[in-house]
């Protein structure tokens, strides 16, 4: 299991790594987090965050918590044997192909 951002090449990596590891029992998966408040996000204004979260469906950046409980429950063997090669996106909805031109639109 890894964890990365939303990178093309780490998405095709993980399907091409998944399908070797997993005929030794190894699960690759990917967790492709959106924006998420952490200590980093202080070096960015109000106004720019506040910028962020209109781009996002959800109206708001993530958590640690909202990100967590779903690497647990890959790093759980029994729970997610049957999934591999996979990129979870956990971004609030902000992956959607078109959904932030869609969004920018209804408020012009």
């Amino acid at each position: 299991f890894m964890a990365v951002s939303d990178d093309t090449e780490a998405v095709a990596m993980a399907k091409s790594i998944g399908v070797e590891l997993i005929k030794y029992g190894i699960n690759v998966n990917c967790i492709a987090p959106g924006l998420v408040y952490t200590k980093i996000m202080d070096r960015y204004s109000e106004r720019d965050i506040r910028g962020f979260e209109r781009k996002i469906p959800a109206g708001r950046g993530g958590t640690v918590d909202d990100i967590v409980p779903m690497i647990q429950f890959l790093a759980d063997k029994k729970k997610s044997s049957f999934i591999v090669g996979q990129t979870i996106f956990i971004d609030g909805g902000q992956s959607i192909d078109g959904v932030i031109d869609c969004m920018l639109e209804d408020e012009i």
